[in-house]
């Protein structure tokens, strides 16, 4: 039979499972409200403008030197900030507008440079004849913090009465209040050099003279960020830019545009008020999760730290109150950022890089949520088999599986070092080993990128591809063939593994048991009809079972099989010398109770015990209980037979009557039979025993 607690455990983790099925639907709800195109959209054209498309000038990406900055701001930036001309002879007003007359920059744009000091590396003593100066590749050691004068010369005090004083200042991360960036060539930090652009055009025009005039950017420039905010109305979206143009000791230039973009700001339409609510779900029902939660901790306080599925919870639950507190302090930020830049002068950079900041944090906080409530679902999966068997699976192969990715990767690595050593001067995107490794870890699904046919002048760099490529092909079959054996082990143990009682099974008894309760609880009743009522009642379990034990089911069933081979094998039956089905079966039942490991340990048989006047104490079986509680209940219903004829009512009770006297005739003739067939065998037992003895 199916006890009592392991219903309950499943009645449990169904309710678990529509709790957190609820949970990760709202979840995701919740956090993909607000991804859409249009997000992506906004994004492409603030880039398009950024690379000259809407101006027809030059592009960020196509600078060649570090100088070509001056023609960039100059012909593109500067037109896209501050576009004069709508169309034919109509002009928009200053201040802000970007050029595709949708977005708002706040503030004014921000252009930071990091420097490298001078004289710190020195020119080979054979090579000197040349004349020439060395500068070292950019680091964070070798940044330049001094206070300058005009073309970086020397400082001078009368330079504290110009205007752009502050540009040949260094300022540090907490002035700037921006974090370190990581680039192609170095990692930076957030301080730098630092001139604004003006919020109008011609304020715009004069810094740039400025700056251009005094050679504010020169070779010793080894990094440049052009940072301004702006704000779409139509979709309600701020776009976070930031240029990026890097010079290397080589004097290669490398270009990349950042653009961040994200909704701040919730305003009176159906879908972002459709979002409101759902967040207001989201936040009572993980309160719920919280305290159904928090009750099962105070129930398993000394074993919850055994179970990984609760410890689960509480990090998704702790994640999830993150989740909500960020959201709820980047909506607190957010409304001070726009309250001080209405105060603010609106030629003055007031920084905004601490909310994207916080909006990255909460973007991280969130996708780990959503895969740890994902991978959660896992739980009540494991109720199917082949979800077991697939669990069973990594298991067994684990180990292997991890040998064989240790092997590869150290042939990865020779390889790779072997291929840097030989063409890593040659080729661009093999010139370092973190870029090669990648490359020739994906060869396997983009074979195209590594472009094999450029190593054919290289002969031996060539012998060394051909052959890793044979490693990989090798390493592949190795990990089909070790999953599939792995798969074969685990479907093997579970063939002979019994059903269990599972959600499936509770799914299925309620489905069926759904009807008959309709029936019984709506059911309309006729003229002169009553509703059958239980007249058996059993009492509460605290009295029911107080004088009764339980032994587990299987031990009952390997009990059962021990008695059966005792019984077949008890010395006064002769030995026959050959094994029949019966006893095949008998064998194969106790192997399966002693070596196969029974799942179902909350299956237990209960025993009431019961003493007779002069007999000894007699155990009675629940079963048996349930059985004359449901023949007592069928005998003492009352059943109505109005609208028809006495003889009529009493008609079935005849045929009864007259059927009980025959089966007791009947019973009594079998009784005296079994009776004479009993003391004959008793007799043919005597004499057995005679011949035996």
């Amino acid at each position: 039979m199916i006890h009592f607690n392991n219903r309950n455990f499943i009645i449990s983790e169904l309710e678990d499972l529509l709790m957190f099925g609820i949970y990760v639907i709202i979840l995701y709800i919740v956090i993909l409200a607000n991804k859409d195109s249009r997000v992506v959209l906004s994004k492409m054209t603030v880039e398009e403008m950024m690379n000259g498309e809407h101006t027809r000038t030059v592009g960020l990406k196509e600078l060649e030197t570090v100088n070509d900055l001056y023609y960039y701001i100059n012909d593109t930036l500067i037109p896209c900030m501050h576009p004069t001309i709508w169309y034919e002879n109509f002009v928009i007003a200053p201040p802000g507008l970007m050029l595709d007359l949708n977005s708002k920059f706040m503030g004014v744009a921000r252009l930071r440079q990091q420097r490298v000091k001078p004289k710190l590396c020195q020119v080979p003593k054979a090579m000197e004849f040349l004349n020439m100066s060395c500068w070292p590749e950019f680091s964070k050691r070798y940044t330049e913090k001094k206070i300058f004068g005009y073309r970086w010369g020397q400082y001078s005090p009368l330079l504290q009465y110009d205007r752009l004083k502050n540009i040949w200042k260094y300022a540090s991360h907490e002035n700037t209040e921006t974090l370190g960036t990581v680039g192609e060539f170095s990692s930076y930090s957030g301080g730098g050099y630092v001139v604004y652009l003006g919020r109008t055009l011609y304020n715009s025009h004069a810094n740039f003279l400025k700056i251009f005039k005094k050679l504010w950017i020169n070779p010793d420039t080894r990094v440049i960020f052009i940072e301004f905010l702006l704000y779409n109305a139509n979709f309600n979206i701020f776009n976070a830019v930031k240029l990026i143009v890097e010079q290397s000791a080589s004097g290669y230039i490398y270009k990349r545009i950042e653009i961040y973009a994200v909704r701040m700001l919730f305003v009176q339409n159906e879908l972002e008020m459709t979002t409101i609510g759902f967040f207001i779900l989201f936040t009572v029902w993980v309160g719920m999760l919280l305290f159904k939660q928090s009750v099962g901790l105070i129930r398993k306080i000394h074993t919850f730290y055994k179970d990984l599925w609760i410890l689960t919870d509480f990090v998704i639950i702790l994640l999830s109150v993150m989740c909500i507190g960020l959201f709820a302090l980047r909506m607190q930020m957010v409304g001070s950022y726009l309250d001080v830049l209405e105060t603010v002068k609106h030629n003055q950079f007031l920084s905004y890089f601490y909310l994207f900041y916080i909006e990255d944090f909460l973007t991280l906080v969130a996708a780990f949520l959503v895969c740890i409530a994902t991978v959660r679902l896992w739980k009540f999966l494991r109720f199917g088999v082949m979800f077991r068997i697939l669990e069973k699976t990594l298991a067994i192969a684990a180990v292997t599986l991890l040998s064989a990715t240790l092997l590869f990767v150290i042939l990865l690595v020779a390889s790779a070092s072997a291929l840097l050593l030989l063409v890593g001067n040659y080729f661009e995107n093999i010139y370092y080993m973190v870029r090669i490794v990648r490359v020739m870890m994906t060869m396997a699904l983009r074979p195209s990128e590594m472009a094999m046919t450029r190593f054919i002048p290289f002969k031996f760099a060539m012998f060394i591809l051909i052959l890793y490529v044979v490693i990989l092909q090798i390493t592949i079959v190795v990990y089909i063939m070790v999953i599939v054996m792995s798969y074969s082990k685990a479907q093997m143990e579970y063939s002979s593994e019994l059903e269990s009682y599972t959600i499936k099974h509770y799914v299925i008894e309620r489905i069926k048991y759904l009807p008959r309760y309709i029936r019984y609880k709506y059911f309309r009743l006729k003229g002169g009809q009553l509703m059958v009522e239980t007249k058996v009642e059993p009492k509460s379990n605290k009295f029911l079972y107080s004088n009764s034990f339980s032994l587990p089911s299987p031990r009952m069933r390997l009990m059962r099989y021990l008695l059966m081979c005792l019984i077949r094998n008890y010395k006064r039956f002769p030995n026959r010398g050959y094994v029949n089905d019966q006893d095949t079966r008998l064998m194969r039942a106790v192997c399966r109770e002693f070596l196969v490991k029974n799942k179902n340990e909350g299956e237990v048989e209960v025993f009431f015990k019961g003493r007779m006047k002069g007999k000894r104490i007699k155990l009675v079986d629940e079963k048996r209980i349930e059985k004359v509680a449901n023949i007592v209940n069928l005998l003492l219903q009352e059943r109505s037979y109005d609208g028809l004829h006495q003889e009529n009512r009493n008609a079935p009770i005849q045929r009864c009557v007259k059927a009980i006297k025959n089966y007791q005739g009947t019973l009594q003739r079998c009784n005296v039979a079994l009776k004479v067939i009993s003391q004959k065998m008793k007799s043919v037992e005597l004499e057995f025993f005679k011949k035996v003895g």
